[in-house]
């Protein structure tokens, strides 16, 4: 199979599933289904430029995903998807915002990108051996709650850890986050600076609110 073409068919965003495993190439896959400028731009947030433009790769995405059953192919080797995979390239092809979330601890730092498109948003999180895991943002939440939400879940299981915020629209700031005590700090670090004007101490609401503001930038 060297090409892929789009027969979408979305699901309700209530019918999505917690979360969906791919690989690198899979995804690729999915990008190309939906091509255009959104899904170039998604490629280069997701650092997969090089595969979307490599036809192997996407031919191998699309293969792996037709023997999982997560797509069908036609006679002439289009790709079709439906239900959550085809509502995961949806958003992937039509993204207007990329929060990439870097959860840092002294010894590691892991990464969520939050993804919003214009039907879905999804959290998209790099894992082992180039895998991708996927789930559908919780709807009831705005994109700041939910950011903060993940930010929350890693400050609450690790001591001494911290986040960065990157609005990848305007990445000439991040937003750092950091627990002090039973409250937060937030700072603004300028790309290239060293250090970051602090302020807090901030309860919940405040650190949401820094984070609605950054996003909107």
């Amino acid at each position: 199979m060297t090409q892929t073409a789009s027969s979408t068919d979305t699901a309700p965003r209530e019918d999505l599933p917690d979360s969906l495993g791919f690989g690198f190439a899979e995804i690729a896959a999915l990008l190309r289904i939906s091509g255009g400028p959104q899904a170039e731009a998604s490629a280069k947030v997701l650092h997969l430029e090089r595969e979307l433009a490599d036809a192997r790769c996407v031919s191998a995405g699309a293969s792996s995903l037709v023997a999982r059953g997560l797509a069908t192919a036609d006679a002439d080797g289009g790709l079709s998807v439906a239900g959550a995979v085809a509502a995961t390239a949806q958003t992937l092809g039509s993204a207007v915002r990329w929060i990439q979330i870097d959860l840092v601890t002294p010894d590691s730092t892991d990464n969520v990108f939050s993804i919003e498109g214009s039907d879905y948003a999804i959290l998209a999180q790099p894992r082992a051996h180039f895998s991708w895991f996927v789930m559908a943002r919780n709807p009831g939440l705005t994109g700041a709650q939910a950011d903060f939400a993940v930010v929350k879940a890693h400050l609450d299981a690790h001591a001494q850890a911290g986040a960065s915020l990157l609005n990848h629209q305007d990445p000439g700031h991040r937003l750092l986050v950091k627990r002090a005590g039973d409250a937060y700090t937030v700072g603004l670090l300028p790309a290239g600076a060293e250090r970051a004007e602090e302020e807090g101490p901030l309860d919940e609401a405040a650190v949401t609110a820094h984070i609605e503001r950054f996003r909107a930038a």
